[in-house]
């Protein structure tokens, strides 16, 4: 990764079509569960530049960097395919954070689950800066 980064961290993230196709009774016993990490799909290291979004994944695991200006919404917060009851204490202690982008003609949605310690994230502070670059 680059050396003029605004932001850093490790990161669990999915895509949108993944993470649907886990079975609610999985997401339900994830929220009862306290052992283990929330349910995602890909997990590496995450950066941001003043233009673009870099994912690396771990361990032959996704790469995907995002262009800043395909992205389409920046979402902090439960919806009808990531909902509070898949996480522990219902989302009491953290929400995703969810980016639309595009993609050459089609629009992806992923989640991401930034610096995870067990009981927090840092996706609100990603969220705000995002917000602070797009809005530039």
């Amino acid at each position: 990764m680059e050396n003029d980064f605004i932001l850093q961290g490790k990161v669990l993230w999915s895509y949108a079509d993944e993470y649907a196709q886990i079975d609610d009774g999985i997401k339900f016993t994830a929220s009862l569960v306290s052992l283990g990490s929330p349910l995602h799909n890909h997990s590496g290291y995450i950066a941001v530049t003043e233009n673009q979004l870099i994912i690396e994944g771990l361990e032959s695991d996704l790469d995907l960097t995002i262009p800043l200006n395909a992205i389409e919404e920046i979402y902090l917060g439960f919806d009808d395919i990531f909902t509070a009851t898949s996480v522990k204490n219902l989302g009491a202690f953290w929400q995703p954070l969810r980016i639309k982008f595009h993609t050459g003609h089609s629009l992806q949605q992923i989640y991401l689950i930034i610096d995870h310690n067990g009981l927090f994230t840092h996706n609100k502070r990603w969220y705000d800066t995002l917000v602070n670059i797009l809005q530039a």
